[in-house]
């Protein structure tokens, strides 16, 4: 059911009619004028008036037709059926719409022309597409319908992969409910989005989800994820702070890498995995190691020029590798070693902390 955005008549038509009622009445008033002698002072102030009149006229349909242009990019629709998206914004509207509102049921054949709508690349080219801003809070994802996206199509209660992906227009985004997963690269590359939300309910985060979405300055991560891909928010240069879940228990590659905003992170208790590269190129100042992580992977704070404080939890030291805080250039691992960052440990534990590479940090600090 189409609720919202009925187009009206144009400006210019209005226009048209206003301008030949003014000639009509120009005419007869000159008429008027010779037939009963009216002086020429008194013509002056009737054809002022009428004038006004016209103005007044001219500028409420102006106003009106600006009025109609807003109401047309606002749209709201509820897809009773899934697959009919189509069949309720026509094709002169489908490239108008700015900011859209969906309920009821979505398939891939409906994706797929959310997709088109917000500006996607179809056929070596982006589409004329507008829509910026997309409400699918009471939307429920369900299988069938075609491809929206090369060779992927939906799942239940699922966002799948690929499915935002080149949207080159959308800038914010309110997601289903009901989901339970944002699938590998859901939203990967759209640097213009600045506002998503991610529900209650959901589970997972793919790999590359967010990747290079360097408009998001903020993003609450909800207590039901407990898994998050590799380069998940890789390269979200506009973040600043991370708060991960307490259910999550592994960092990926990469997954927070090159967040070059991102001063402040919250690894939770329950992570005993911490990736390759997963803090590279951050502007972290300090971090804090929970006492069950057990694995520190490659380069994990390469490039982490401002980092001054690494605080680990563990009583018993982690597996790292040789280069676990190092990098290609020598400066951030110079940094480190040089007493430039402070290494925290339990009390105590200063003997197990005399490691091959522990050993390396020239200031290491009981607490």
């Amino acid at each position: 059911m189409f609720i919202k955005g009925t187009f009206k008549y144009s400006f210019k038509y209005n226009l048209i009619l206003f301008l030949y009622i003014v000639v009509l009445t120009l005419k007869n008033i000159f008429k008027l004028k010779n037939k009963m002698n009216i002086t020429t002072n008194q013509f002056r102030m009737k054809r002022c008036f009428l004038f006004l009149i016209i103005i007044f006229l001219v500028t409420s349909c102006s106003k009106d037709d600006v009025s109609n242009n807003e109401e047309s990019t606002f749209v709201t629709v509820n897809v009773a059926k899934a697959g009919t998206l189509s069949d309720l914004i026509s094709s002169k509207k489908k490239y108008q719409i700015t900011n859209l509102t969906i309920t009821g049921y979505l398939n891939g054949t409906d994706i797929k022309f959310i997709r088109e709508m917000a500006g996607c690349y179809v056929k070596n080219k982006f589409t004329e597409g507008r829509l910026s801003v997309l409400d699918l809070v009471g939307a429920n994802i369900v299988s069938g319908g075609s491809n929206y996206c090369l060779d992927y199509s939906t799942s239940t209660n699922k966002i799948g992969a690929y499915t935002f992906i080149d949207c080159s227009k959308l800038t914010s985004v309110k997601l289903p409910n009901s989901i339970t997963s944002i699938d590998a690269l859901a939203f990967s590359g759209l640097e213009g989005l600045i506002s998503v939300n991610i529900p209650d309910g959901v589970t997972c985060i793919g790999d590359c989800a967010f990747y290079h979405c360097k408009g998001l300055t903020s993003i609450a991560i909800p207590n039901s994820v407990t898994s998050i891909g590799e380069y998940a928010f890789c390269s979200c240069t506009g973040l600043t702070s991370i708060a991960i879940p307490n259910g999550v228990t592994r960092i990926g590659k990469l997954t927070f890498g090159n967040c070059a905003g991102l001063t402040s992170i919250t690894i939770p208790n329950g992570v005993t995995y911490i990736g390759d590269l997963a803090f590279g190129e951050t502007n972290l100042t300090s971090i804090t190691i929970p006492n069950n992580v057990t694995y520190l992977g490659n380069n994990v704070f390469a490039g982490c020029d401002e980092l001054n404080e690494i605080h680990f939890k563990t009583l018993i030291p982690p597996t790292v590798n040789v280069n676990t805080f190092e990098n290609g250039s020598s400066t951030t691992t110079t940094r480190f070693y040089a007493g430039s960052c402070k290494l925290y440990i339990p009390k105590g534990t200063v003997s197990a902390y005399r490691g091959i590479v522990w050993g390396k940090f020239a200031n290491i600090i009981e607490e």
